[in-house]
């Protein structure tokens, strides 16, 4: 049984780093398609902050479904959960982003 849980775990992390990829270079397209306007990068900044709040929206979720499901003792159920990987995952991604974009700011003062 606990092979199983592994393999489903294994898939789950797969899976959700294929999404959060689809989710970079549509970005990334998205901005490089972009005309060279006044406001060329705002389209950028804006999906930015779209994916830190769909972030916020599944990590208050998750807390939610947390809470419930200790208090029904069920806590089998979020160890495998696809949600529960996907944004710890993707919480994690939205971090880096941020902290390469801090570093560059602090670093590019310095040059």
């Amino acid at each position: 049984m606990e092979n199983i849980k592994n393999k489903q775990h294994y898939k789950f992390i797969i899976f959700s780093f294929i999404l959060i990829n689809i989710w970079t270079l549509y970005g990334f397209f998205d901005y490089f398609t972009d005309k060279d306007l006044i406001f060329h990068g705002l389209g950028l900044f804006i999906f930015y902050i779209y994916s830190i709040f769909s972030c916020l929206i599944f990590g208050a979720i998750l807390i939610l479904l947390r809470i419930l499901y200790f208090k029904k003792e069920r806590k089998d159920k979020l160890r495998t959960n696809f949600f529960y990987l996907f944004t710890g995952i993707f919480n994690t991604y939205i971090f880096i982003v941020w902290l390469v974009c801090l570093s560059l700011k602090i670093f590019g003062h310095l040059l």
